[in-house]
């Protein structure tokens, strides 16, 4: 199955209050490794879950904007919450957008999903990444990342999906990404 990757943790003592300005700094982007995630059931997502990862254990693995159509391929970016009191949280709207995809096993179709969360102000590091876990879900094209504050954008990441190959070349051009299984830092999967 295809998991979203944001974060949603480490939720901190303290909240913002919306008159406070922050904005979101992309720490940085591409195709990640990592491990730690727990799977949340969530019908709003288009595979039915949503994954829930520690960000400091993923790896970038290569910067880009350009991803394969390979099983196991995570990619997304690294963010962190600024102009806030350090300590705080800001509730914050990830959205993804991407060419539409049908789950074979209950025929919904999406071509987006969102997300909210409360988010930790930095100098604590959030993803928002999306793991190819099914291969209904690798769908060729543009595949764009925001995050919101209420209605206003703060940030926004689009990457180009290509090819249509399950297995592909190493991130390193060294074999196979098979048997890994590339996920970003504390996020949030569909």
């Amino acid at each position: 199955m295809m998991y979203l990757s944001t974060m949603i943790g480490l939720c901190l003592i303290g909240t913002c209050s919306p008159a406070q300005s922050q904005e979101v700094q992309v720490i940085d982007y591409g195709i990640y490794t990592g491990k730690g995630d727990a799977v949340q059931e969530d019908p709003d997502s288009p595979t039915g879950q949503m994954r829930v990862k520690t960000t400091e254990l993923n790896v970038l693995l290569k910067k880009t904007d350009v991803v394969p159509t390979v099983l196991k391929t995570t990619f997304g970016f690294k963010f962190k919450v600024i102009g806030l009191p350090e300590g705080a949280t800001t509730k914050l709207r990830l959205q993804y957008t991407f060419p539409e995809m049908t789950n074979p096993t209950n025929g919904k179709v999406s071509s987006s999903y969102e997300v909210s969360g409360d988010f930790p102000v930095a100098p604590l590091i959030a993803g928002m990444t999306w793991d190819f876990v099914h291969p209904w879900e690798m769908r060729p094209g543009k595949w764009t990342m925001r995050i919101y504050s209420g209605k206003r954008l703060l940030t926004e990441k689009v990457f180009t999906v290509v090819g249509n190959n399950k297995t592909g070349s190493d991130i390193h051009g060294s074999g196979t990404i098979e048997g890994k299984r590339p996920r970003p830092a504390q996020s949030a999967t569909k």
